[in-house]
C-alpha cells in the first residue's frame, strides 16, 4: 500500500483579522446510547487539513429523542484539546468544564444521571462552529458536582 502523506500548509493570520476566542453560553447534549448514526472525520489523509478534523454527516438521534441544551457561564467553561497516545495511534483527549447557573433539583438530578451515563456534548465556539466531545468508539466521562 502506498501511502501518501498530506502536506501541511501554512496558518498565516492576517493583521487586522479579527478572531473570536470563546464559546456561546448554550452547549447541547444526549446520552450517547440515544444516536442511532455518527457523523465521521475522513478515513483516508488524502484530504486538505481543514477536511481531516471536520466530521462528514450528520448526527441521527433515535425517534422521539432531541438534542437538550444547558445554559453556562461560558467565562468559568474552558473547552480544551490535548493529544494523547504514542506514534502511530495518537488521538485526543478533549475535555470541558462546564459551569451551569443553576443549583436546583434539576441540575443535581443531571449531575447523578451524567455521573453513571455517557453523554455526547455539542460546543458551539464563538465562530459558530461546534466542537464535539464524545466519540462512537470511547466511552465519554463526565465528572458532576452540585455547585
Amino acid at each position: 500500500m502506498a501511502c501518501t502523506p498530506i502536506k501541511p500548509k501554512s496558518l498565516a493570520w492576517c493583521e487586522g483579522q479579527s478572531v473570536i476566542p470563546g464559546i456561546k453560553s448554550r452547549i447541547y447534549f444526549t446520552p450517547k446510547s440515544t444516536i442511532v448514526t455518527w457523523p465521521s472525520l475522513p478515513g483516508s489523509f488524502t484530504a486538505s487539513m481543514g477536511e481531516m478534523a471536520t466530521l462528514k454527516g450528520s448526527f441521527v438521534l433515535a425517534e422521539t429523542v432531541k438534542w437538550q441544551y444547558m445554559d453556562i457561564i461560558r467565562e468559568k467553561s474552558p473547552v480544551s484539546s490535548e493529544s494523547q497516545g504514542s506514534k502511530p495511534s495518537k488521538t485526543f483527549l478533549n475535555k470541558a468544564t462546564v459551569v451551569i447557573p443553576l443549583t436546583d433539583a434539576d441540575a443535581a438530578g443531571f449531575a447523578r444521571l451524567a455521573n453513571n451515563s455517557s453523554y455526547v456534548y455539542l460546543v458551539e465556539t464563538s465562530a459558530g462552529d461546534f466542537r464535539v466531545i464524545g466519540s462512537e468508539m470511547f466511552e465519554t466521562e463526565t465528572t458532576a458536582c452540585r455547585g
